[in-house]
């Protein structure tokens, strides 16, 4: 019988969730780390039942439902229940932010997420949300965990681009029976929703799903680079990657790092920075994110994401948006705007659609990279679109090869040490089409003369 490590590890799609480490009845499977600063399946010991669950439950394995497929039986029979192929399945949409002052700020984007999680625990719909929390165990800088009173929730607010995977979180719900959320990105709810099939207690015990989304996920690698470009000299003790500060647009963010021995730095990143050209040019990308298609989140209850349009980018405090596909999602937020705990409102879903500009990536780009991988002679996940040259523009057609380029290498010159690696992606970020510099230059150079802008009118108000 196939396992995951055949039908997924070895193509180099995994994304390291971790579903088929936590539900492998006889535990053959434990996630670890690999050399690329990923988490891999790996077999510990001989399989006894070869039974294929592992392989049944993977989000990138050929054969299992789709979000489409998945979508349509969570979803479609909810009273009025709408779809588009960009969002998958939605009853509402809104953009907003907590209506406090201090936990907006203290937010990656609006607030929501959290507040959301937090009300799950209030009105006692979950007896406890499994989020992402710093972990001090050594081994890495953050985890899942099960979080049962709001306080714990808010401690771990914020976003994080670090690999965290879920076989200990699944194990621990097998383990103690409860009524559970768990909010996560796309690909990791795809399988939970595909372990929810073959599983009654994953469909009975876990109630709510909440989705992020997501563009691409980072190695850890990515995590020490940028703590080595803050001038941080020893091992990371946490990390905070969206500090936020009213003197900056809403684009530009703050890295901050603590070291082991107690040392402190931080980082802008946006705009011209390296560290943002790494993150937007796939650089330190798993490889399962260039097969991606799913941008909302489409097996979850609600998603939340960031509101990535002109009329508010210039709040520097941050604002978000929603979708929402399950009725009882609706009505707690419903709620929290009746009772002005969230200062939001309805935004049209072709809003949503725009403020998300990696759709297209996530769609018509994706033939394409699907057509380069395949003639490369990788063995591709089977996706909504086929591989073909797709409707793009030769600029886009660029963008797709140079993005597979810099994915592929980055991960084997980062060993050469962080010097030679950041020259490197230097050199090749730069190496690319003439018109593709000439725009990414120029938008580069426009941000960073409105971020200069921004902190001028502060100093001038103050």
């Amino acid at each position: 019988m196939t396992t995951v490590l055949e039908s997924t590890v070895s193509t180099g799609f995994c994304c390291g969730c971790g579903v088929c480490a936590g539900i492998c009845p006889s535990q053959t499977l434990e996630m670890q780390w690999n050399k690329f600063g990923e988490y891999n399946p790996v077999k510990i010991k001989p399989c006894p039942n070869e039974c294929g669950l592992c392989v049944k439950v993977c989000p990138f394995a050929n054969g299992n439902d789709n979000e489409d497929v998945l979508g349509a039986n969570l979803f479609k029979n909810f009273s009025g229940i709408q779809h588009r192929p960009e969002t998958g399945y939605y009853l509402s949409s809104g953009v907003g932010a907590v209506a406090d002052e201090e936990r907006r700020m203290s937010s990656s984007s609006g607030g929501l997420a959290t507040w959301f999680l937090e009300e799950l625990l209030k009105k006692k719909v979950v007896d406890a949300v499994i989020c992402v929390e710093h972990s001090d165990d050594g081994k890495r800088l953050f985890r899942f965990h099960a979080a049962t009173t709001p306080e714990e929730v808010r401690a771990a607010t914020g976003s994080v681009y670090y690999p965290v995977e879920l076989s200990e979180m699944i194990q621990y719900i097998h383990s103690n029976p409860a009524k559970y959320a768990i909010i996560g990105l796309p690909c990791v709810l795809k399988g939970l929703r595909l372990a929810q099939e073959r599983f009654s207690y994953l469909r009975e015990r876990i109630v709510m799903l909440i989705g992020l989304a997501c563009s691409n996920l980072k190695s850890s690698h990515f995590t020490d680079y940028a703590a080595y470009r803050s001038g941080l000299k020893e091992d990371i003790a946490s990390c905070s990657f969206r500090y936020k500060s009213y003197a900056l647009p809403r684009n530009f963010f703050k890295l901050r790092f603590k070291g082991v021995n107690g040392t402190e730095t931080e980082k802008d990143w946006g705009g011209a920075d390296q560290l943002w050209k790494m993150y937007l040019g796939r650089c330190l990308t798993l490889h399962s994110c260039d097969c991606c298609d799913d941008m909302h989140a489409e097996c979850a209850d609600v998603t939340f994401m960031d509101a990535w349009l002109r009329e508010y980018s210039k709040e520097p405090r941050g604002t978000s948006l929603w979708l929402v596909r399950s009725p009882l999602a609706d009505l707690i937020l419903s709620q929290g705007i009746s009772d002005k705990c969230l200062d939001a409102e309805p935004i049209t879903i072709e809003k949503v659609i725009l403020a998300q500009d990696s759709i297209r990536w996530k769609r018509e780009m994706l033939k394409f990279r699907l057509l380069l991988m395949i003639e490369r002679g990788e063995i591709c996940p089977e996706k909504r679109v086929k591989s073909g040259r797709g409707a793009l523009t030769i600029l886009e057609r660029d963008q797709c090869k140079k993005a597979l380029e810099i994915q592929r290498e980055s991960r084997l010159r980062y060993s050469d040490g962080f010097d030679v690696f950041g020259k490197w992606f230097d050199v090749t970020y730069k190496n690319r089409p003439f018109y593709i510099r000439i725009y990414n230059h120029s938008l580069a150079v426009l941000v960073s003369v409105y971020h200069l802008y921004r902190k001028v009118t502060e100093g001038v108000k103050k």
